[in-house]
């Protein structure tokens, strides 16, 4: 199998702004805005969550407007939107990155691990507002082990819940384009936990945490501790994009790993599943939904 760590949400390129770790803790990724001229894309002041204003949070934090559109991919939390019958978390890919997943074999029973840039904000005077001093890090936010691969450009039928998804929107040109649908629960092999096939993680906690704890500023957030498997192992791949043996390091039963400046899908081969499924318990460990 293959676990994919997959960069999402605002970054410096796209939005400009970090996503929020909320006072309470509480994660919140950004979904990065949509330019494609679709009739019925969902705008950010339609986004819902059951404990905060996903419209304020963006107004207050970036100044984007709320009537812009918002291309929300990875869709994993239900309550985001008005949801039809028989919905399921799912995430698309197009172009070049799409073309990656596919060379590397990406298909059923592989699991994406997604991330984003997300800071510390707090509350002054009735609005939210970064916290100067705190760090830029890389964050685990969310997460989606697929179940099916649909493939736009093939005769296949799409589901109907599925056709508010932006890649059925806005991408029907797109090539390759395809979307990922997510399994009903997790099955990794040696994860004892019964956790649903795809969702998000609502409080931050450090084993959700990409970056090297110390490292402030951009670009020294895309400096990663990682779980010592992660070491790139002789003549076995290792992590897509990232075969540079300068990039890494070992530190006692971990790695540090210096992340290439772009790229959205990473892919590391899973040779020994309980390994995974020892760090996904620790992940899950906080409360997640």
């Amino acid at each position: 199998m293959n676990l994919i760590l997959s960069r999402k949400g605002f970054d410096s390129g796209t939005g400009g702004f970090p996503s929020p770790i909320l006072p309470d803790g509480s994660l919140y990724s950004f979904p990065i805005p949509d330019k494609n001229p679709h009739r019925h894309a969902t705008r950010y002041r339609d986004l819902q969550h059951p404990t905060l204003n996903p419209a304020k949070l963006l107004r207050d934090l970036t100044h984007t407007k709320t009537t812009a559109k918002a291309h929300l991919d990875p869709d994993l939390d239900p309550a985001s939107l008005e949801r039809k019958a028989h919905w399921r978390p799912a995430f698309g890919q197009a172009n070049a990155s799409e073309r990656h997943l596919r060379n590397q074999g990406i298909g059923p029973g592989d699991l994406f691990l997604f991330f984003g840039w997300f800071k510390q904000v707090e509350l002054y005077r009735r609005k939210y507002r970064y916290v100067k001093t705190a760090p830029d890090l890389h964050i685990i936010f969310g997460w989606l082990q697929i179940a099916e691969h649909i493939d736009m450009h093939q005769d296949q039928t799409v589901p109907e819940w599925l056709h508010q998804h932006p890649h059925i929107q806005a991408h029907p040109t797109a090539t390759p384009n395809g979307i990922y649908i997510a399994t009903e629960k997790l099955n990794i092999p040696g994860l004892a936990q019964n956790i649903n096939g795809g969702g998000l993680f609502s409080k931050f906690h450090q084993q959700l945490q990409l970056t090297l704890s110390g490292q402030q500023r951009s670009p020294k957030r895309s400096i990663w501790q990682l779980p010592g498997w992660f070491w790139p192992q002789g003549t076995e791949p290792c992590l897509s994009y990232h075969s540079n043996p300068a990039r890494w390091q070992r530190q006692d039963n971990n790695v540090l790993l210096k992340t290439v400046g772009r790229g959205q899908e990473f892919v590391q081969p899973i040779h020994q599943p309980q390994q995974l499924a020892t760090w996904l318990e620790m992940l899950f460990a906080a409360q997640c939904r």
